[in-house]
């Protein structure tokens, strides 16, 4: 039976939720239950229902307004997080090409490739850097996949970011490279449901 990927440590899983400004702390997940300084950053600018064989959490609020929220999405193998945020920026557009959505990608392959060689979760590397189409659905999405190793199981780490109405869209998740396969059908059900919300 597949089983869930294991956790990554505490420090590096923080860092790879969200990945801040370079040489920055992360927020803390103590602080998701805060009101944010900002109602703008409470307010999805995708409807969040879960598809059928996933669960997903209430929205979880960080106090920094920047960073926006969270949800999970659980399907008992795969635990998906999904985050909103602008970086306190006035203006995000949805055009995936351009420079405003290229760096916030080549951020996070920043963050994550300092986070990944400072937690020692070695070897790693990055085996995809590309857009997608999420699922079946129009949306579009930068797709960064890391294959890594840890506690000595092969595990592939996936970022996939998009933009809408001056927000940051990114589902982050971590597979066993062993249950990648059989769990195709079930991610492909999330990424369309995802998708198909972005584009209403």
């Amino acid at each position: 039976m597949p089983q869930k990927p294991n956790h990554l440590p505490a420090a590096l899983a923080m860092a790879l939720a969200l990945t801040a400004t370079i040489g920055t702390a992360v927020f803390a997940p103590a602080t998701t239950h805060a009101q944010p300084k900002d109602d703008r950053a409470a307010h999805p600018v995708i409807a969040l229902q879960a598809p059928d064989g996933w669960t997903r959490t209430p929205i979880n609020l960080y106090l920094n307004r920047n960073m926006g929220f969270s949800v999970e999405y659980d399907n008992e193998v795969v635990t998906a997080t999904l985050f909103q945020y602008d970086r306190g920026l006035d203006h995000i557009p949805d055009d995936l090409a351009h420079d405003i959505v290229r760096e916030e990608v080549d951020r996070n392959i920043e963050a994550i490739t300092d986070r990944l060689e400072s937690g020692r979760m070695l070897p790693f590397e990055l085996l995809h850097d590309e857009l997608i189409t999420l699922g079946d659905s129009a949306q579009q999405a930068h797709w960064l996949r890391y294959q890594l190793t840890h506690r000595g199981v092969t595990q592939y780490h996936d970022n996939l970011i998009w933009s809408k109405d001056n927000q940051f869209l990114k589902l982050r998740y971590t597979i066993n490279q062993a249950d990648d396969e059989h769990q195709r059908p079930s991610i492909h059900a999330l990424l369309t449901r995802l998708g198909n919300n972005s584009q209403e």
